[in-house]
């Protein structure tokens, strides 16, 4: 079977960059040079780990390192390799706030068409330099917020390479004494999503009439459009997915009720997210991973053709408000409320998606803990309700797309590759 057979057959991948792919993946390659530029890592560099992957079609590929506490981003060009560093080094020294006090904070590695640099260093994301120079934001956010900013820390809590980050920051507002803090989401330069996620939170802040108070999004606190950020509160709380017994089950059946809460949501989007653009997400990830993997072939041809001829199957659905990226990371959770902190991929789509998506990753948390995701499947399907608001086989398989990709992109990640396989077996079985 064409694992491209009906959809776009666009190469998802230069099939040039897959041997030096290859050696990045192989740690111990990069210890070398990691060490050059990072004496301090000598201590952790034997526990180096590759964490992720992220295919960019043309543009070649993304990836996360782990040493110890530090995390090393870098990004596999090819014979792009000067042309990249030198656009990337002019933007950065024109950025607004400055993001590094190192004269080079970009290492290629011209042998394997490689750049490595810590989290931090975006040229893409304008404002990301508040957590080396904070001093350089304050005006900015002093007109944002229309009080005095002084900014006491500031923290880099998640870091997508060229796409966005998170912030958490530490603040004195006008005269007061008293500590606070915010999230501050950088986006990609000349992005407007920002713009439309501080409006999307805004519509759906309000809790419905009967509705649980305790569960809502995140509020945001202000947005610009120039230096494409956004303010948010900062929620306190556990992630759910560190959550475990009781506490877990509870949290799941809220993220089962505010999903309903946002399926029920009449806001209008044009984003329209069909079956095809699953399998589209999906070409990204399974010729790559059955290229650099043979022996997941056989289990990856199978899955993907069950997944592709059911989905392109499936009769059209009346579309609702989803999330798209539905799943426990998602979501704070305290005593007294549990908070959907993203919307940044928001679209409308078969309400089977969100449901089956985050089905999946409980399943991949149980495989992780070793435990029985069933618990939670009930606990979800308490919290959503018992009326039928998707078709349980559109479900079956939006769950099922969910776990494949699941296995490619955990194939890569040096802590949990031996996942791969029985993410595979769970959406074969399914």
């Amino acid at each position: 079977m064409n694992m491209l057979s009906r959809s776009a057959p666009k190469q998802p991948f230069r099939e040039e960059l897959l041997d030096p792919l290859r050696r990045a993946m192989e740690v111990a390659t990069l210890h070398q040079p990691l060490l050059a530029a990072w004496p301090e890592l000598v201590d952790c560099i034997d526990g180096l780990e590759l964490e992720r992957i992220y295919p960019r079609g043309e543009r070649g590929f993304a990836l996360e390192y782990r040493c110890g506490q530090r995390q090393i981003l870098a990004e596999l060009v090819g014979d792009r390799l000067t042309a990249y560093c030198d656009e990337a080094a002019h933007k950065l020294r024109h950025l607004p706030v400055s993001q590094s006090d190192q004269r080079q904070p970009l290492h290629p590695l011209a042998d394997l068409g490689l750049v490595l640099r810590e989290p931090g260093i975006d040229h893409r994301l304008p404002l990301l330099g508040v957590i080396n120079r904070p001093d350089q934001a304050e005006p900015l956010l002093a007109s944002l917020l229309g009080t005095p900013v002084r900014v006491l820390t500031a923290r880099l809590l998640a870091h997508r390479l060229g796409r966005r980050a998170v912030v958490r920051l530490r603040y004195l507002s006008g005269g007061s004494t008293q500590p606070q803090s915010m999230i501050i989401k950088c986006y990609k330069g000349r992005s407007q999503r920002q713009l439309e996620v501080q409006r999307w939170l805004q519509a759906l802040a309000p809790t419905p009439t009967g509705g649980d108070p305790r569960l809502r999004m995140v509020r945001p606190l202000a947005c610009d459009g120039e230096h494409s950020v956004l303010l948010m509160e900062d929620v306190d709380g556990q992630p759910l997915d560190r959550l475990r017994g009781p506490a877990l089950a509870a949290g799941v059946r809220d993220a089962g009720a505010l999903l309903r809460r946002l399926q029920q949501s009449t806001l209008a989007l044009p984003q329209l997210h069909r079956a095809e653009d699953e399998l589209a997400l999906l070409q990204r990830w399974v010729p790559l991973t059955r290229a650099l993997f043979p022996a997941l072939a056989a289990p990856l041809e199978r899955v993907w053709g069950r997944v592709e001829r059911g989905l392109l199957r499936l009769p059209a659905a009346q579309p609702v408000l989803c999330h798209r990226d539905y799943y426990d990371k998602q979501f704070i959770v305290s005593e007294s409320h549990t908070v959907l902190l993203d919307l940044d991929t928001l679209c409308r789509a078969d309400p089977a998606l969100d449901i089956g998506n985050f089905l999946a990753h409980m399943q991949l948390l149980e495989l992780q803990r070793r435990g029985n995701a069933a618990p939670l499947w009930r606990a979800f399907h308490a919290g959503y309700g018992l009326e039928r608001r998707a078709d349980p086989a559109a479900v079956t398989l939006y769950r099922m797309a969910s776990l494949l990709r699941l296995a490619c992109i955990h194939a890569f990640w040096s802590r949990w590759k031996h996942l791969a396989l029985p993410l595979l077996e769970a959406a074969d079985a399914a």
